[in-house]
């Protein structure tokens, strides 16, 4: 691993708290305001970073070719003989192959339903592959940042995400039942940080789908007293409006007005709390 820490993992065991909505437009944010280069690796077999980059073509598409985040799994290990009982054809798995560009400055490794037919088993080989992945190829050295989009679950998937990340970020609904996972999360870190090589920092919490109501503000303060981890100042509030464009494959930057002031405040307080956590 080398010393650049910019992979950030998005996490929270529960779902429908709007992590894919913040993973992608952090991302696009920061490649078309702040002009980093951004790529997502969508760890999620539910793929809906995917969905909500590219056209629904184009995913058949990369699904076709083989131009997923499975494809580096069919060559790794012993994985190929539970997916098929065969051993699949060598891929071409490099990131000129595998990455698909969005923006000038934003790539995609795109998900696949697919990833969930692989049996991990406890191999730590395979929970590393991964990491390994972008070790070998350097690609923390050839982007600003890498964001991980894994699922609302504890499995390999996140412990493979923990296993290369250097920060993770936790979209959080400011609400009673989203509240109750945050200690489960808290201890699941914990438990990763005694054993593993790799030592994952928090960056905060981030409150996301906000409505303007003295309920979700009581929920917002009473998570902030907890204590478990620090939270962004900025947030992302709930619309009728952010799903419309998400199904046009368009993003909170497009819509305008204080949804774009909101995601670039928000941007720019990520990049402020990176910057902090770099130089601690």
């Amino acid at each position: 691993m080398d010393n650049k820490k910019n992979i950030i993992s998005f996490m929270n065991m529960k779902g429908g708290v709007g992590k894919t909505t913040l993973c992608v437009n952090l991302s696009d944010c920061l490649s078309r305001e702040f002009d980093k280069k951004v790529l997502i690796i969508d760890f999620d077999p539910q793929a809906n970073a995917t969905q909500y980059l590219i056209k629904e073509n184009t995913f058949t598409s990369l699904l076709k070719e083989k131009r997923t985040v499975n494809s580096i799994y069919e060559n790794s290990v012993d994985s190929f003989s539970v997916v098929s009982g065969e051993e699949t054809e060598e891929l071409d798995l490099s990131p000129d192959t595998l990455i698909f560009n969005v923006n000038d400055k934003l790539d995609l490794m795109a998900g696949n339903l697919a990833l969930t037919s692989i049996s991990f088993g406890g191999d730590p080989a395979v929970v590393n592959t991964l990491s390994n992945y972008i070790q070998k190829y350097k690609l923390s050295q050839i982007y600003d940042f890498i964001f991980i989009d894994c699922p609302p679950t504890h499995s390999v998937y996140t412990s493979s995400a923990l296993q290369v990340a250097n920060y993770y970020l936790m979209p959080v609904k400011p609400d009673y039942l989203s509240s109750i996972g945050i200690d489960l999360f808290k201890r699941i870190i914990q438990r990763h940080n005694r054993t593993a090589a790799n030592k994952v920092e928090c960056l905060g919490i981030i409150f996301t789908l906000v409505q303007n109501y003295q309920y979700y503000q009581d929920c917002k303060d009473k998570i902030k007293d907890m204590n478990m981890f620090s939270a962004f100042e900025n947030y992302i509030q709930q619309s009728s409006s952010v799903p419309r464009y998400a199904e046009k494959h368009e993003f909170l930057y497009d819509i305008g007005g204080t949804f774009k002031s909101d995601i670039v405040n928000l941007t720019r307080e990520f990049l402020e709390k990176i910057e902090q956590g770099v130089s601690a």
